[in-house]
């Protein structure tokens, strides 16, 4: 059986890159606390960054810039 952490981390890895979501766009069946502590890990890992407070984005680097880590898109946020 697929752990809820599982889940969510599955979720975000589906997401395109640049892709920005909010707590209310992921599907889950556990407590809020739990989903911001596998958002925290996420983060911690470089997987996603927050754009502005309970705004998160999956990170994206330029392909010309090497290295270089690209903002979202201003209209999503």
């Amino acid at each position: 059986m697929v752990s809820e952490s599982e889940k969510i981390i599955s979720q975000v890895q589906k997401m395109e890159l640049g892709n920005v979501f909010t707590f209310d766009d992921l599907i889950f069946n556990c407590s809020k606390s739990n989903v911001y502590k596998i958002l925290k890990t996420l983060r911690n890992k470089n997987i996603i960054k927050i754009a502005y407070k309970g705004i998160y984005y999956k990170i994206q680097y330029s392909t010309v810039l090497i290295g270089r880590l690209l903002p979202p898109n201003l209209y999503d946020v």
